[in-house]
């Protein structure tokens, strides 16, 4: 919601709030409150999820309403934060109109919470039915020690996406203490000027080392089932892995575009072992689900999001999917052999942006395109890596300051289109954009 609009409503809800009863409740576990969040999950035409961060072992539940005021408005079910869980929850609201704003506040345990009461409520908007344009943001790299004020996010919102992806690095936990992970997780939903954005643009998350454990970690963390449960309690995504192969990929799809986040960490090889096609970063597993599920997508985009960088720049032994090129060509050899056609590659972790074309290994398959972006809040890299034979650079390598990857979807056009560029932290865009249509990325009359 434009905030305009929010600031046309300010007065008739702070005359509205002065006049409504507020039950204060404390008891000696103190008052119940929010601590971090909220952080806003997906989003459909009818349906959101919430999530937030309590003050203890409370029951919480969500007030929403079309109306900034809360008249007739509904009131989820009750949820209790627990301590195992680190006193967060996710809510799930259904029921909801298509394309329109609500607004929302916390009740904790039986009052508005708090420290709500006399600010502006939250506020999302549900897609419309047809979902047609579809703007999303991403980045990678989010070191709070380094960057605490991170003016990226007031670009973000400004760009007005209708979703943000974390493409890995959303902190930088680097322990193997599951409580510092959760404490670095908190300190990063506390940059006050991400605080709005976040509670009304769906967010969604993969990991990659930093988050997971220790720089360039992999299968080999003594931790990373602890680093996983931290990783599920501290974001709204619709799901971690499957039931039998634990990870934090998942599918999410809005409009007719779905989007495959892969663990790039989990199930991951050493990068220094020795190249060969049992090599693997995804694990079987995985990346039969991957492939199962490319396959079985009618969508016209698919966007594979990884934390790893798809091209070879780092060589055989680098923190990339350059270590593991055997595994990745048969990824993308299979992605032409099986017609799964519209496939768009995002990454993050360089500390630069880039826009890099990868050739098909496959005879009829076309080209797979990666849109890179990092670093959100840090201090973008000084070395330039090159690349070469299959793989073109096709826009000037960004490392100049933070930044993030803007993609506008027309799916009304025709044909469809992907539009990529990247913003910088002061609002500019770094290049003159790129457009695909539908048509580039579809396998070769050929082999049909």
């Amino acid at each position: 919601m434009r905030l305009s609009r929010i600031v046309t409503l300010l007065s008739a809800f702070l005359l509205a709030s002065s006049h409504a009863p507020i039950a204060e409740s404390q008891s000696e576990r103190g008052y119940a409150r929010l601590m971090q969040g909220p952080m806003l999950g997906p989003v459909s035409s009818t349906s959101a999820s919430i999530w937030m961060r309590g003050s203890g072992v409370f029951d919480y539940a969500v007030e929403y309403s079309k109306s900034m005021d809360f008249s007739n408005s509904s009131l989820t079910a009750p949820l209790t934060a627990i301590k195992a869980d680190d006193y967060t929850l996710v809510f799930e609201i259904d029921g909801l109109e298509p394309n329109s704003t609500y607004f929302y506040r916390f009740i904790a345990d039986g009052s508005v919470s708090k420290y709500q009461r006399n600010r502006l409520p939250d506020s999302f908007d549900t897609r419309p039915v047809d979902d047609s344009s579809i703007r999303f943001c991403f980045g990678s790299c989010a070191r709070v020690q380094a960057a605490e004020d991170q003016p990226i996010w007031k670009v973000v919102e400004d760009l007005q996406p209708d979703l943000f992806i974390w493409v890995g690095d959303n902190i930088y936990g680097d322990s193997l203490d599951p409580d510092i992970l959760a404490e670095e997780y908190r300190r990063q939903r506390d940059v006050a000027s991400a605080r709005r954005f976040q509670a009304s643009v769906t967010q969604l998350a993969t990991w990659d080392d930093h988050d997971s454990g220790l720089n360039d970690h992999d299968r080999t963390n003594p931790v990373k089932d602890l680093a996983l449960g931290v990783f599920e309690q501290y974001w709204p995504n619709p799901a971690f892995g499957t039931p039998d192969t634990p990870g934090v990929f998942f599918k999410h799809s809005q409009g007719d575009v779905d989007f495959f986040f892969v663990d790039v960490r989990y199930h991951r090889d050493p990068n220094k072992t020795p190249v060969s096609e049992e090599k693997t970063m995804l694990g079987k597993a995985q990346f039969d689900w991957l492939l199962a599920q490319l396959e079985n997508s009618d969508s016209t985009f698919k966007f594979i999001v990884s934390g790893s960088g798809f091209t070879s720049a780092k060589g055989p032994t680098g923190d990339s999917w350059s270590a593991f090129l055997p595994e990745r060509d048969r990824l993308f050899y299979e992605i032409a052999e099986r017609g799964i056609e519209g496939v768009i590659l995002i990454s993050g972790d360089t500390h630069a942006a880039e826009l890099n074309r990868i050739e098909s290994p496959h005879p009829y398959g076309y080209p797979l395109y990666e849109l890179v972006s990092s670093p959100l809040a840090q201090a973008p890299t000084e070395s330039r890596q090159p690349i070469s034979g299959t793989e073109t650079r096709i826009r000037n390598f960004y490392n100049r300051a933070p930044n993030t990857g803007v993609v506008d979807i027309d799916l009304s056009s025709d044909p469809p289109t992907v539009t990529m560029n990247v913003f910088n932290s002061y609002g500019y865009a770094v290049w003159k954009p790129v457009t695909l249509t539908a048509q580039e990325l579809l396998i070769a009359e050929e082999a049909r």
